[in-house]
């Protein structure tokens, strides 16, 4: 019996060291990593490790303050089971710490070289927002190594190692910035040496190849965004959640991309790269500013001739990039292009405008409407030197249209006085902002003149070109000189046409009611007007709501009346000069009057033909094309243009007629006079309505 017990009790000891005998090699590996590890010996942990790895998990002098971020669970350590590899020198043995059940490991041994059982990887199980997942130590450490790594290329490393480290997309963006605005982007992000090396716990987050990891920071958090491509973890964005809203960067992807558009389109731009500008620049934004712009005569920053770091402003679609030169500063503002939602994608922006900003506060000038404004200018202006009235009437304001160029559609300004402004083209020397009026100051000619724009944006239209002039008696606005010498213009050409309805809409109420109102053709006594009244006025006075225009002078010309009638100023009347003599004065609504008294006896006609047979000896009335008339009278001197008053009180009396004409119609509205009409080449005959 006790010879039983015994044998029995030998082969159970035998058993035991059997199986201690076949899980030493294991527990040898196992425990030279755990003691190496708890002594903080990297030499004595790479001896015990494998190359993978060492070339993963170990490849840092740091590496074993990133191994202490996975708190991996120390203890007396027990195999649970061991078994074979994929591989025939791979064993993977399962090692439960101290005597929970819960803390066990997973370890993958493989045989070196020298027949020595080393480890491979270790597997840990955790549990993170009530998910539990296996996780390699392997994987782990080369992420938190790589992490690292970025850190140490942005804040000390060169051009080539900040590119390194970045996946290929992020890459090539920084790569097209200027090595001091990637420095810039760089030092924004990650700070200085001393913050990236101070303490912190990275959190990563591992999905596949892809992986998220937040490190705390003095300033906020940091979250890199990595990406595992050829078995290396790449950053392929960077965020920064500072506490500081100044300070964060919601995308060092979109921030670069961004900037690199901008600092694209500042050297097209500069270079007049239209080819490149038209990829950089919105459709909008080059169509409308920059297809036809002359952009060397409005210089922008450029960032080697810039006077201090740039400013980046990054929102959701958009971004304001901020560029400071000596005497002013330009501001970029880009949106993106393309759908953000889609993952993947990689971002893109378009300038969709440019500003500049005088660093003394006072201008604030858009590209968009500062090319507007000249290319605007510079159509209208050929239309004026031209004499296009379509193009003039499109790129006029309202106001101009309404007053000028909208009442000489039906005649055309063939012969419309403009020897003020020079048949030259004008050379723009600077473009002042003020609120909605936009001033063009050119030199056209041996004039300095202004163009006067007003509206915003695309739509803005001429209001006004100021004309100086040495000459007080003139105003300096075209426009309110054209607003009273178009009527004057109208008036003669209808003459000379026999337009009586055009005629009609260029004089005064009162002017139709005696005269041109009564008749369908035009008397002979007109006849003269246009060569005494075509020309350049060589004085324009204006009131409140009359007028007074002046062309030629003592020796050939005429004064003419307007008054503002209904918003628009019409002829009332028009004193024909021949020469100093009074005889060689009258008053041309007189005369006309009394051609249209005839009806009332002989006498009346006798004195209307004795009248016009005086007009009859100046000379006919000219060409088809109006011209001025030769002048031999100073214009320095003194212009006497008022007639006899006791003559025309004479006349008046003679020509008496109280013969009503037509009046105006209730609410204001001019009486229709569109009746075809012709000349009345006989003197006394007139044809009355």
């Amino acid at each position: 019996m006790a010879l039983t017990l015994r044998a029995a009790l030998c082969g159970s000891l035998l058993a035991v060291a059997l199986t201690g005998c076949s899980h030493m090699l294991e527990n040898r590996a196992i425990d030279a990593f755990s003691a190496a590890l708890e002594d903080g010996d990297l030499e004595r942990l790479r001896e015990s490790t494998s190359a993978s790895f060492n070339a993963k998990a170990l490849r840092s002098a740091e590496s074993l303050d990133d191994i202490e971020i996975l708190r991996l669970p120390t203890g007396d350590t027990s195999i649970v089971e061991v078994e074979d590899g994929e591989e025939e020198n791979e064993k993977k043995v399962t090692v439960q710490i101290g005597d929970s059940k819960k803390k066990r490991l997973l370890y993958t041994l493989v045989e070196n070289e020298d027949g020595r059982w080393v480890v491979d990887d270790i597997y840990v199980r955790q549990r993170r927002r009530g998910h539990t997942a296996t996780r390699s130590v392997t994987e782990q450490m080369d992420l938190l190594l790589s992490v690292r790594e970025f850190l140490d290329a942005w804040t000390v490393g060169g051009r080539d190692d900040v590119l390194d480290v970045t996946a290929p997309e992020l890459g090539r963006v920084l790569s097209e910035l200027p090595p001091s605005y990637l420095a810039q982007v760089t030092t924004a992000v990650v700070g200085s040496r001393d913050e990236s090396n101070s303490a912190r716990k990275p959190d990563a987050q591992l999905d596949g190849d892809r992986a998220i990891v937040t490190l705390p920071r003095d300033s906020g958090e940091l979250v890199l965004s990595m990406v595992l491509e050829d078995d290396e973890w790449y950053v392929s964005d960077v965020a920064l959640k500072a506490r500081r809203e100044s300070e964060r960067v919601p995308s060092v992807l979109k921030r670069a991309t961004a900037l690199s558009t901008a600092v694209q389109f500042l050297d097209a731009y500069a270079a007049s790269d239209k080819a490149k500008l038209v990829e950089l620049a919105t459709p909008t934004f080059y169509r409308h500013a920059l297809k036809v712009a002359d952009l060397t005569t409005v210089p922008l920053p450029t960032p080697g001739t810039a006077a201090a770091p740039y400013e980046m402003k990054l929102q959701a679609h958009r971004a304001d990039f901020v560029l400071p030169s000596e005497h002013e500063l330009v501001k970029l503002s880009l949106v993106r292009s393309n759908d953000e939602d889609v993952r993947g994608l990689p971002p893109v922006y378009r300038v969709e405008e440019a500003t500049l900003y005088e660093t003394d506060g006072s201008q604030e000038k858009r590209l968009s409407a500062l090319f507007t404004a000249n290319a605007s200018m510079l159509v209208f202006a050929d239309a004026l030197r031209e004499r296009n009235l379509p193009i003039l009437r499109q790129t006029s304001s309202r106001e101009f249209n309404r007053t000028v160029w909208d009442r000489l559609e039906p005649v055309g300004i063939e012969g419309l006085p403009l020897e003020a402004v020079a048949d030259e083209p004008p050379r723009i020397v600077s473009t002042v902002f003020r609120g909605a009026v936009t001033e063009v100051n050119v030199v056209q000619g041996p004039r300095a003149m202004t163009y006067v724009l007003n509206g915003r944006d695309a739509d803005l239209r001429i209001h006004d070109v100021i004309v100086p002039t040495e000459d007080a008696r003139r105003p300096t606005s075209l426009r309110e000189t054209l607003e009273v010498v178009t009527p004057v213009y109208l008036l003669a050409h209808g003459v000379h046409e026999g337009a009586v309805p055009v005629v009609r809409r260029s004089a005064s109420d009162d002017f139709n009611r005696l005269v041109w109102g009564q008749v369908r053709t035009i008397p002979r006594a007109a006849a003269t007007v246009p060569v005494h009244a075509v020309g350049e006025p060589s004085r324009v006075e204006r009131g409140e709501k009359t007028a007074r225009v002046v062309v030629g002078d003592a020796n050939q010309g005429c004064e003419v009346t307007l008054v503002e009638e209904r918003g628009l100023f019409v002829v009332d009347e028009m004193l024909l000069v021949s020469g100093p003599e009074p005889s060689q004065r009258w008053q041309l609504k007189d005369v006309l009057r009394a051609e249209v008294a005839n009806l009332v006896g002989p006498n009346a006609v006798r004195a209307a033909k004795e009248t016009v047979m005086r007009a009859a000896d100046e000379p006919a009335a000219g060409p088809k094309r109006f011209v001025r008339p030769d002048a031999t009278h100073s214009l320095d001197e003194p212009i006497s243009l008022r007639p006899n008053a006791s003559a025309t009180a004479a006349r008046l009396e003679e020509f008496a007629i109280d013969a009503p004409g037509p009046r105006t119609a209730a609410g204001g509205n001019r009486p229709s006079y569109d009746t075809p009409v012709e000349i009345d080449e006989s003197l006394g005959d007139l044809t009355i309505e």
